[in-house]
Order: structure tokens, then sequence, then C-alpha cells
């Protein structure tokens, strides 16, 4: 199954849309018909909910509907492909048997009342822009921590992560599972420059990269959500298929699979759908098996959205310090 993003469902929209006859555009159209090749050789199906997660956090609810529609009839105009008829003639057709089953299942007679009946269960079922805002900033009050744990102290390694695994318990209340295997990379030098931050950049660029580095860690939270809460027990794939390298990087530390989109080419990389160990890393597996086994404080009130705001300035105004000093 391939997760895909904003980017990638702009391409298919000029793919389907034909707006612009320009090289850039023959290019991108390219891109998407290697895509739709690939997807129905193999069998494979996209899945919308990244990019509608995105637009959410983008648009707002208010605007959520409005902005996602075209696009996503356009994603399930894929979704419903004629997977013969593609591959003989290069055509996009609908799938009749298909057609009539997304039309059942969502009672719809069109793809267009079938988009819009999707849209209306995502904006009531998802969570509100505003959760999702407090669950971002718990996760960047993490990040920065992290950043200075790693940044300021020479201890090491299981020291730096057990001082962040007490921060985490003191102040956040809660297991913060992707930061902590975050973490632990971070604290190994796996990925040192991946903020693209050090203590000689300004509060502005450190606040914006880890800001951002919390909410693509959002997306990824949600895709154990996508496929519902317990993952099945044979195995299952997901990938997500983006132009965006910092989130490309995440994933491949995190362990979900990956589409690669690089020169306007689709290459595959296959990895097992596992947030928890680490191929070929003896060493950082022993960590983290220990951390993420190890017993936490449990039974704590969640943080009140006061409380994760007087922790964010908390934590900015010891960032601006570390900066300056």
């Amino acid at each position: 199954m391939l997760l895909l993003d904003s980017n990638i469902v702009g391409n298919l929209d000029l793919y389907f849309n034909n707006i612009n006859y320009s090289k850039e555009h023959d290019d991108r159209s390219l891109l998407v018909h290697d895509l739709l090749t690939f997807t129905a050789k193999s069998k494979w199906d996209f899945n919308y909910n990244f990019y509608l997660l995105e637009s959410l956090l983008n648009n707002g609810p208010n605007d959520f509907i409005k902005s996602s529609l075209d696009s996503l009839i356009n994603i399930n105009r894929v979704l419903m492909l004629n997977n013969d008829q593609f591959l003989e003639s290069g055509s996009v057709t609908i799938c009749d048997e298909t057609f009539r089953f997304y039309c059942e299942k969502y009672n719809s007679n069109s793809v267009e009342e079938i988009s819009l009946s999707i849209l209306k269960q995502k904006l009531n079922s998802w969570p509100t822009a505003k959760s999702m805002g407090l669950a971002m900033k718990i996760s960047y009050i993490c990040l920065i921590e992290m950043f200075l744990i790693h940044k300021t102290s020479k201890k090491s390694v299981p020291k730096k992560m057990e001082e962040f695994l007490n921060f985490i318990d003191e102040k956040i209340r809660n297991k913060m599972g992707v930061e902590e295997i975050l973490a632990i990379h971070y604290f190994f030098n796996k990925f040192n420059s991946f903020f693209k931050i050090e203590l000689n950049s300004s509060f502005m660029k450190c606040s914006s990269n880890l800001k951002a580095t919390s909410r693509d860690l959002y997306f990824i939270r949600m895709i154990e959500d996508f496929f519902g809460s317990s993952l099945p027990t044979v195995a299952k794939y997901c990938y997500i298929c983006t132009f965006e390298h910092s989130i490309k990087e995440l994933f491949d530390i995190l362990k979900p699979s990956l589409i690669k989109v690089e020169n306007n080419r689709v290459s595959l990389s296959i990895r097992n759908f596992d947030f928890k160990y680490l191929e070929n890393e003896k060493n950082i597996d022993t960590v983290i098996d220990y951390y993420i086994n190890k017993k936490r404080f449990g039974n704590r009130k969640p943080l009140t959205e006061s409380e994760i705001e007087l922790l964010v300035c908390e934590s900015e105004s010891r960032l601006k310090n570390i900066l300056k000093s």
C-alpha cells in the first residue's frame, strides 16, 4: 500500500487535469505514468490518508472538504483503475466491479459522491486540528530536550537516554515511543545532521526545524491508526510516496517502508513495517530493547493544554539561553 503525500497528489492532479503542457508537466506525467504502471502490475493500492491528514492540518476543518475534494476524486479514479486496460493502452478508465464496490460501501452513485462521503467521514472521525496541534507541541518539547541533551552533555549514550526518559516521565507523563527511538539514533550520531541545527544556529532556525520534525513525526504516528489499533499477524507493507527528503529519512529510521522518487523516476525500497527494531545495528538494538521494555511510571494524569503551553515556553527559553551562550 502506498501512502501518497501532497506533492505526489499534486502530480496526479496535473496528470488528470492536463492544465500544463510544459516540459515540467511532461516529466511529471511520466512520473505518474511510471507509478500507475508499477501499481497496476503489482496490484498494489494507493492510500489517501497521508495526503488528507496534511490537507486537514494545512487548511483547517472549515476548508478541508473544499480544498481536498478535487484531488481525492483523482485519487479515487486511480483506486478504481482498470489495471488491464491501463497496461494495454495507457488509458485511465474505471473498473466497473471496483466502482460498484465503492458505491455500495459509501452509499453513493458517482466518484464525486464517494469522495465527498470519505471526506465527511474523516472530518468526523479524525482528531480535531486543535488536538493535533497539541500533540505536535508535546513532540516539539521532546525534540528540544533531545537536542539540548545531545549538544550540551558529554555523557554516554545510555546516560543521555536515561536523562531523556526521566524528562519524559516527569514532564510529559506519557510514553513517547517514536521520540524515544529517534533519540537513540540521535545520541548514537546516526543522523547527526538530520535536524540541520547546531549550537551556533539561530533560535528561529532551530525552532522552525524542530517544529517541522514534530509535524512529520505526527504523520508517522498516525500510520498505525490508518491500519487499525493492532497490526495483522501476516506481514503488511506500508510505503510512503514522497519527494520530501526529511520525512524520507524519518521513515527510514523508524522503519516503515519507502517508495523513493528520485529524478522523476520511481524506485522501490522494501522494509518490514516495524517501529521497534533496527536491522544490523546490534548495539542500538540492545539499547532499544532495554528502554522500550523498561517499566515506567503509569496512571499519570495527561497534560492539560495550559501545562503544554507552559512547557513550550520553558523549553524554548532554555533553548534560547543555550544558543546565546
